[in-house]
């Protein structure tokens, strides 16, 4: 079994990220601590693109500014989290470590099984903070007949 490590921050922008998608998917109950969401405001028209019956592309704009209107420099972006749940509640949020998303405006979710599904993405600045969760989008991913 291999073992990931992840420094300190990753894993509590990872923790508060979870937090966030909870409220932000209706999920979950009230939660305590400071998440710098009222610092960033939220990634800008989050936009879902099928590419195929079980692969959807997601697509969105980094803010330029905060959510006190001060400029937000693309230099200020640590990076993007996605969060996406099913009608069961499940709740998933990629990547574990939102540098991987840094300068990045998609996102590829491959695979995805038949269900409806609830989008969001959260910016994540160099300070570790956390803007509120873009407007939710929804699909359903019908089952399509192999042919």
């Amino acid at each position: 079994m291999r073992l990931r490590s992840f420094k300190h921050s990753t894993i509590s922008t990872f923790a508060a990220t979870a937090l966030l998608c909870l409220s932000a998917c209706g999920g979950g109950g009230g939660g305590g601590g400071s998440t710098g969401a009222e610092s960033l405001p939220p990634a800008a028209a989050l936009q879902l693109e099928i590419y195929a019956p079980a692969d959807v592309l997601l697509e969105w704009n980094a803010p330029l500014s905060r959510a006190d209107q001060t400029i937000l420099l693309p230099g200020e972006i640590q990076g993007y989290q996605i969060c996406y749940t099913d009608s069961a509640g499940n709740i998933r949020i990629i990547p574990e470590n939102p540098a991987e998303l840094q300068g990045q405006s998609t996102y590829l979710i491959e695979n995805l099984t038949p269900d409806d599904y609830q989008f969001n993405i959260f910016t994540i600045d160099t300070d570790a903070s956390i803007s509120a969760p873009s407007a939710t989008v929804q699909l359903s991913i019908e089952n399509f007949p192999i042919l």
